[in-house]
């Protein structure tokens, strides 16, 4: 079961998204304990249906059969998708990765991906500020991946994120060293 995932992953990669398709289904049918919905998930975000991949996430999330580790993935991904898609509000996207940590505490791309969310909200907020603008209207790079924040009456000022920045950076780097190089530098520019 785990070599069709493996095979759906690598035919995704390579852009054969009709071999990936049937490598999953094939992985479904033969090994019904096989959870497929994260690489059924990829695949939809790679065929450029973004909502169904964020729709399987939510709805594999509801059942429990799921390791720790495969529900914090899963989390993780929903989080940076909805992100990414501007489909959750900043409340909900900050819980989605908090919980992605909760399920997986000594995984460090948790702590990675939510200190780059709420990097990416400062340098927004901060460049907002900068411009006296409330509403985001500049649209750099950095808030081309963050959720929209014109939705809140009180919007944060940039340096109320800097702890939990800080923080999740820090978390990060002590558990583990595939993000350092990201990790470390940003964090001593903060």
């Amino acid at each position: 079961g785990s070599h069709f995932l493996e095979y759906a992953k690598l035919c995704r990669k390579a852009g054969y998204h009709e071999a990936a398709q049937i490598a999953i289904l094939k992985a479904e049918s033969k090994h019904r304990d096989i959870d497929a919905s994260l690489s059924r998930a990829k695949l939809l975000w790679d065929m450029d249906k973004k909502l169904d991949a964020i729709s399987v996430l939510k709805s594999s999330l509801n059942r429990p059969e799921s390791s720790p580790h495969e529900t914090a993935k899963k989390t993780l991904h929903l989080a940076n998708w909805s992100s990414l898609t501007g489909h959750e509000q900043e409340a909900n996207l900050m819980n989605l990765y908090e919980q992605a940590i909760s399920c997986d505490p000594e995984w460090e791309k948790g702590y990675f991906f939510f200190a780059r969310y709420v990097d990416d909200l400062m340098r927004d907020t901060q460049q907002r500020e900068k411009s006296g603008t409330t509403e985001g209207g500049a649209r750099g790079l950095h808030s081309l991946r963050v959720s929209r924040l014109k939705h809140f009456a009180q919007p944060k000022k940039h340096y109320e994120y800097i702890p939990l920045v800080l923080k999740n950076y820090g978390e990060c780097i002590q558990h583990g060293t595939k993000t350092i190089y990201q990790s470390l530098p940003r964090m001593l520019t903060v």
